[in-house]
């Protein structure tokens, strides 16, 4: 495995195009003792929706799951805790050698690990405390003598690429446009921008936005504030519509791994409603619930055919007139509303249906989308109360 400046990353010589997420092994009412059986059952939801790639952030994960990743043919990005600052002192060096001495160690035999990972968000503001340059020197000279086959990685969240960043083979990025500044369409500017950089292609090693399942937003959407309680569905998947738009083919971009896989617990946050939690996930924290974002990347990420309501569970409402979003692999979704047809639509190249201007009866609606000559099909109901034309 290789990721080549201009070709991206390379499986047996060939490129191979890296589309993935985040994951923590962690989940609710048991935090880090995990079974076999929730491995197992993280890694279906993975495979699901068709992820390739798996950043095991920020630091060694099971073992068993790296079997998985093995008998799945998972990429996997492996990564020390070397995260926000360095310390001058020796103890603190010897440290970090020996974590990534012991990752290279214990998982150089598993066929599914693809990069090394040696730094992720150093000099992070106020908690920089000594040059980082001469620890991560001394970490890729390290991961080269015990493995020189695979390629060494690190994730920034910098504007500017500093020193360190082209230490390791290759360079990544953390982006949240559209979330925690701007707008989600400034991605590709600043991937280019990033990519000239480094005079090579680069990773988006996190992407991504906070939602609630249970919140919505009717009509106009607008940025919620980050560390708000208000996280509508509707914005993480507009906000994952157009980061996706922008990284799918994307000349500058080796890999992308969304920001992440499952909610996870961050006990300083109190976002979205809901305290202790990182939102950003496309599953809940305890695995029962998919939310819409899930099923926008299964449409694009895995062949078997599929067909989702968008806002699934957005009700009651109160506008009566709305716009209807399906995202579907099929050629063709036919959507009907309350018994009717309200017309067929093509998916757009992120496998989008739209529908601008359906209206909604008062009371209970049914919402139907068809695909594959009606064998696959969704649906919900939205209730309308008071409308507000």
């Amino acid at each position: 495995m290789a990721i080549d400046k201009e070709k991206g990353f390379l499986l047996n010589g060939e490129p191979y195009a890296l589309h993935g997420v985040n994951h923590h092994q962690e989940r609710t009412g048991k935090g880090w003792a995990l079974s076999p059986a929730d491995h197992d059952e993280d890694h279906e939801i993975i495979r699901e929706m068709g992820a390739n790639t798996i950043r095991l952030a920020h630091y060694q994960q099971a073992e068993y799951f790296h079997r998985l990743n093995d008998r799945h043919g998972i990429i996997s990005w492996e990564e020390i805790p070397l995260v926000d600052a360095v310390s001058a002192s020796p103890e603190f060096l010897a440290n970090a050698r020996q974590q990534l001495q012991e990752m290279i160690y214990q998982n150089f035999n598993h066929p599914s690990v693809g990069m090394w990972g040696i730094f992720n968000e150093l000099d992070c503001g106020a908690m920089k405390t000594a040059p980082a340059v001469p620890v991560v020197e001394n970490l890729q000279k390290l991961a080269k003598e015990i493995d020189p086959t695979r390629p060494t990685v690190a994730a920034s969240f910098r504007q500017n690429a500093g020193a360190k960043h082209k230490i390791p083979d290759a360079a990544a990025w953390n982006i949240y446009p559209g979330w925690y500044s701007s707008s989600p369409d400034d991605a590709d500017g600043w991937i280019g921008d990033f990519s000239k950089q480094m005079g090579a292609r680069i990773g988006i090693s996190e992407y991504g936005a906070g939602a609630n399942p249970a919140q919505f937003q009717e009509g106009d959407l607008v940025r919620p504030v980050h560390n708000g309680t208000f996280h509508p569905q509707e914005w993480q998947n507009h906000f994952h519509e157009r980061l996706w738009a922008q990284l799918k083919n994307n000349p500058h971009v080796y890999g992308t791994w969304i920001w992440a896989i499952f909610d996870f617990a961050v006990d300083k946050r109190n976002e979205g409603g809901i305290p202790g939690l990182n939102d950003k996930g496309l599953v809940t924290r305890d695995r029962k619930t998919k939310k819409d974002t899930f099923y926008f990347y299964k449409a694009n990420w895995n062949s078997e055919p599929m067909v989702r309501i968008a806002s699934h569970a957005a009700t009651p409402r109160t506008k009566a007139r709305t716009e209807v979003k399906v995202y579907s692999n099929c050629a063709e979704v036919e959507l009907i509303v309350n018994g009717k047809s309200a017309g067929c639509a093509k998916p757009d190249t992120i496998k989008v249906c739209r529908w601008p201007d359906i209206a909604l009866q008062p009371g209970r609606n049914t919402i139907q989308a068809r695909a594959n000559g009606e064998k696959l099909s969704d649906s919900c109901e939205w209730t309308l109360e008071k409308p507000n034309l």
